[in-house]
């Protein structure tokens, strides 16, 4: 388990990099939207959950491809770097940038570390009709699941989910990764024009929980403190949270449960100015 003094190191390297994205996108006049723990903590901890390890922040799709162009050319000034579906190698829909700097272990990966990041969603146009929304969703959940196991080779230890996973493989091994890919974009801009809500398609949690509906989530902001800096939420968060959360979302969950879950150990490459 993260000691609490590396957990805090944690953090102090992610909000770096998020205020590092957040100033970029303030500067060119692009809305951000905290989500999932990142809102929440926000909201209920005027910064992280004590217990939290990781930070998620997304964009329209159209100022996704402009924050992305941004980053990719401010980062040569810094020990950032940015990865994205276009290298071969990755195979996750969205963005993460990385501190060079930083390494961390996970539970799933603890013979190799990988570098410290935090997550950048696109929210996509999703139809405001749940049988649409949730083909649109079922479609790319195959793409998404066919990219990924092309990519990473999984084994899973599950027979039926095996199964599955060799039928889907068979279905797909006439398309190269880039054909897969390319296959599960389409389907995130799959939505007909016309009026339409706002989803993480890469949600883990149901796509019904990670929506933006009207212009009060999407174009109304408040501004609050998340730890040392100050960040803008949407004016009805609280809409937001208790689509995803519950109503109760305010609520701590249980002590068990206030476990840091992705992160298991942190180190530094060089030797940093760190407040410890």
């Amino acid at each position: 388990m993260l000691s609490k003094k590396k957990l805090e190191k944690l953090h102090s390297v992610q909000l770096k990099m998020l205020t590092f994205v957040i100033d970029i996108a303030n500067k060119n006049n692009i809305p951000y939207y905290l989500m999932g723990g990142t809102l929440l903590g926000a909201v209920r901890h005027q910064g992280f959950i004590p217990w939290d390890d990781d930070i998620d922040i997304g964009f329209k799709r159209s100022d996704y491809t402009k924050i992305k162009e941004l980053l990719s050319k401010s980062i040569n000034e810094s020990d950032y770097f940015l990865v994205d579906d276009c290298q071969n190698t990755y195979s996750l829909f969205f963005m993460k940038l990385f501190d060079s700097n930083v390494m961390i272990q996970t539970p799933g990966n603890t013979k190799n570390s990988e570098h410290a990041f935090i997550d950048i969603f696109p929210y996509d146009e999703v139809s405001q009709k749940r049988v649409r929304r949730s083909i649109q969703k079922f479609k790319f959940s195959f793409w998404n699941i066919a990219v990924i196991n092309r990519a990473e080779n999984i084994n899973h230890s599950n027979f039926l989910k095996t199964i599955t996973i060799n039928f889907q493989k068979v279905l797909t091994s006439s398309l190269s990764l880039k054909q897969l890919k390319s296959k599960r974009l389409v389907t995130a801009l799959g939505h007909s024009k016309g009026i339409h809500f706002w989803g993480n398609l890469s949600t883990q949690y149901g796509l019904d929980h990670e929506l933006l509906k009207n212009s009060f989530e999407t174009e109304k902001f408040i501004t609050v403190p998340f730890e040392n800096i100050s960040l803008k939420i949407p004016q009805s968060y609280d809409t937001i949270l208790s689509r995803q959360y519950g109503t109760n979302y305010k609520d701590y969950p249980p002590i068990q449960d206030q476990v840091v879950k992705h992160v298991i150990d942190i180190s530094f490459v060089t030797n940093l100015t760190t407040n410890e």
